[in-house]
């Protein structure tokens, strides 16, 4: 048997971007990539759980489907064209014209199949290897090289959940998500904080001590105890941003992922101002979140400096 070796041509969204897909099942999330951009390498990382493969591997369902179009188009159509003229060559008549054999063939081109790529939210380009990619929310790693700046991955998420802010604000914007996007963009700045400490302890593994706690980016009392320790003093020494409207955003997503948006006790003991509305559902004025990210930006920055002022 012969083997034909088709190159498929995967087509770019409008900003020259490829969909990818995680074949990791417990993941399958999407972003996208720019051919030509960061390293040249076949090899491909998922920059949500970090799974490995060749590029082949990313391919998301979607194109699979138009890749076995295009080869159909490029192997079964010429065959059916090839079979249809051979028939023609089989059409007979007899001396008398009383009697005719006809073969015809009647076959519609093989469809290509046809998609277009999904809008993201957050692009980057990353500091470390160039690479231009796209990806909703938040992210660890850079699918090329697998390393991104945590401070970079962090102000570009920050400015995710700042979009999502001011998009509830617009009257256009259904109800539902307009009650939803500012509890996402709660949720997304605690967890892009997080991330980014968790990024920052990996490139400086000495600085903390081994007690600290493996979330120690998403409290702030055994935080500032840690910097205290390492000798950057207290949070309020490193930045003078608003301690307690950081405290309030993670307060105010800690209630929302795990108490349904009720004010609880825990949430008076860190916030005693707020023992009015213990009981009652926690509102989210856009206002304070904005300020609560600003401040919290300020934050990372101020630590970004002390962690890397001591590796000079």
């Amino acid at each position: 048997m012969t083997e034909r070796r088709i190159s498929v041509p995967i087509p770019t969204d409008e900003n020259g971007m490829v969909g990818r897909s995680c074949p990791d099942e417990t993941c399958n999330r999407y972003f996208k990539l720019k051919p030509g951009t960061g390293l040249p390498t076949d090899r491909c990382h998922c920059p949500y759980c970090g799974c490995a493969g060749e590029a082949s591997d990313f391919l998301t369902e979607d194109q699979r489907q138009y890749a076995i179009s295009y080869a159909a188009r490029q192997i079964v159509d010429p065959m059916m064209r090839d079979f249809g003229n051979s028939l023609q060559r089989l059409n007979t008549q007899s001396r008398g014209g009383l009697i005719s054999v006809r073969f015809d063939m009647r076959y519609q081109p093989t469809p290509i199949h046809s998609y277009v790529e999904k809008e993201l939210e957050t692009r980057v380009i990353c500091d470390q290897c160039g690479l231009e990619f796209s990806v909703y929310g938040v992210f660890a790693s850079c699918p090329d090289c697998q390393r991104l700046n945590a401070l970079t991955t962090l102000r570009t998420s920050l400015e995710t959940a700042r979009k999502r802010v001011r998009i509830a604000s617009e009257q256009i914007v259904e109800e539902d998500l307009r009650r939803r996007f500012p509890r996402d963009a709660v949720s997304d700045a605690v967890s892009a904080f997080d991330a980014y400490g968790k990024a920052l302890r990996a490139s400086f593994p000495t600085v903390f001590r081994k007690t600290a706690k493996g979330n120690l980016f998403q409290d702030l009392d055994a935080l500032d105890a840690e910097l205290g320790a390492a000798g950057f003093g207290s949070l309020s020494s490193l930045t003078s941003a608003g301690v307690e409207s950081i405290r309030w955003l993670f307060q105010a997503r800690h209630v929302y992922e795990h108490n349904a948006g009720v004010v609880d006790q825990r949430f008076v003991s860190k916030l005693p101002g707020y023992a009015h509305l213990q009981g009652r559902l926690l509102p989210l004025p856009h206002d304070d979140i904005l300020a609560a990210i600003d401040q919290l930006e300020c934050l990372a920055e101020a630590i970004d400096r002390e962690f890397h002022r001591r590796s000079q």
